[in-house]
């Protein structure tokens, strides 16, 4: 993550036929959380990421979490 945000390339959107629109642009996320590490080296980490629109309101974009887990297979 070196801070370029933009898609560097073209990527599809699937519109639905209640308007509703599924767009997954390639990203990658930079965060850094608090680290607990009573427990070394057993502890576990949560971290906490907010993802929200700099430009638009509640009221004009409607962000819905697809799945509660995450892929960490490269880590």
């Amino acid at each position: 993550a070196d801070g370029m945000y933009e898609v560097s390339f073209y990527c599809n959107a699937v519109v639905s036929h209640d308007g509703s629109i599924f767009w997954l642009p390639p990203a990658i996320y930079k965060s850094a959380c608090k680290i607990e590490v009573k427990h070394f080296p057993f502890d576990q980490q949560n971290c906490t990421m907010k993802f929200r629109s700099w430009t638009y309101d509640r009221t004009e974009l409607d962000l819905v979490l697809r799945s509660d887990v995450a892929s960490l297979d490269d880590f």
